[in-house]
């Protein structure tokens, strides 16, 4: 019964089934989160590079989920390279995304410009770039930030690493730490 009067809805183009079904999926996969700042991310175990081929582009894309924040910040680390076997150069940065399975009154990062980041050795200031922001009944924000030489060779010295994006901030942990030195070794230029 209730498939039937879904399947309604949905062939009468209505879109509240399609919203339910996301908000359900979200809230099993247990993304919800909650805006503010969160001090410890959830540890991960090592992560596993998800790669990607654009044939028409010819270029591969390789994404490391580092943290994934309670508050709904999640920071990857992306190595891009041409062709489908890994050549020089590779294009380093981190992958910034922030999802609530919920709507808000406005974007909670649209004035972070910049992505800190502190380590026992250097203090770092990175540009964000390529900022979007897409709200209905999810809210999703992403940016990207590159990494160049300077930025790379910081943090594979570091022992210890934080960062903040607008007033969230994060604390990698020494595995995590450990994961980003690792995936910047297999993808550095």
């Amino acid at each position: 019964m209730f498939v039937r009067r879904f399947m309604s809805l949905v062939n009468r183009g209505s879109m509240w089934p399609l919203r339910l079904i996301i908000l359900i999926l979200a809230l099993s996969l247990g993304i919800y989160g909650q805006s503010g700042k969160q001090i410890e991310p959830q540890s991960k175990s090592p992560c596993k590079d998800e790669s990607s081929y654009d044939k028409f582009k010819d270029v591969t894309t390789v994404v490391c989920g580092i943290i994934k924040d309670p508050s709904g910040l999640n920071v990857n680390v992306i190595a891009e390279y041409q062709g489908t076997k890994l050549t020089q150069p590779t294009r380093l940065s981190f992958f910034l995304n922030y999802f609530l399975a919920r709507e808000v009154s406005r974007p909670i990062y649209s004035d972070a410009n910049i992505f800190y980041v502190l380590t026992d050795s250097s203090r770092m200031e990175l540009e964000v770039s390529n900022y979007k922001v897409s709200s209905s009944i999810i809210h999703l924000e992403d940016a990207d930030v590159k990494l160049d030489e300077k930025a790379t060779a910081n943090l594979l010295k570091a022992k210890t690493a934080e960062a903040r994006w607008g007033n969230t901030e994060l604390h990698f942990s020494s595995e995590q730490i450990e994961q980003l030195q690792d995936f910047i070794r297999r993808y550095q230029k």
